[in-house]
Formats: structure tokens, sequence, C-alpha cells
């Protein structure tokens, strides 16, 4: 058991190394997206002011965003018990059989 959680731990450790890497690589390209374009967006300001002040704020967009995906992570997780829950009496017979049933033969 030790070694499949060292495994999972170190894959799980390897993905969240790489979503950094990734996240860290578009903020950089991002900044400078945002520096060539400075001067173009001075120049559309006034149209584009029209259309931001119907759009909320990024930041509240994110932060409802991600209060969602929560609700959605907790419910799976919630369910995942549960259907653990629901599947154990099955698993434990068919773990149980298994070596009376090798005796017999």
């Amino acid at each position: 058991m030790a070694d499949t959680q060292t495994y999972v731990q170190k894959v799980s450790d390897q993905v969240l190394d790489t979503v950094r890497t990734a996240q860290a690589a578009t903020l950089n390209t991002l900044g400078f997206w945002a520096q060539a374009t400075q001067a173009v967006s001075s120049q559309l300001a006034p149209q584009a002011s029209k259309w931001a002040e119907k759009v909320p704020q990024p930041s509240v967009l994110v932060d409802e965003v991600f209060d969602v995906v929560e609700k959605v992570v907790a419910n799976q997780r919630e369910f995942s018990h549960k259907l653990i829950s629901a599947t154990t009496p099955a698993v434990s017979s068919v773990a149980e059989a298994g070596p009376a049933a090798a005796k017999k033969k």
C-alpha cells in the first residue's frame, strides 16, 4: 500500500509541477503580449470602454468560475465516497470468496 501511495504522490507532484511550469510560461507570454499591444489598446480605448462597462471584472469572473468548480469537485468527492460505500459489500464478498474458490480447485 505504501508503494502505491508513494507512486501516486510522485505522479501528483509531477502533474502539479507541469501545471505550474505551463502557468508560468502563460504568464510570461501574456506579459509580453500586454506590452506589445499597449499602443494599440490606447487607440481602441473609447470603443472598448463602452463594451467593458457591460462585462464583469475579470477577477470577479475568475472567482465565480472557481466557486462553481469547488462545488463540482466537492460533489464529485461526496459521490465517490458514496460509490465506494455502495460497492464495498460486493467487493468484500468477492474478495472473501476468492481464496475459498481457489481452495476448491
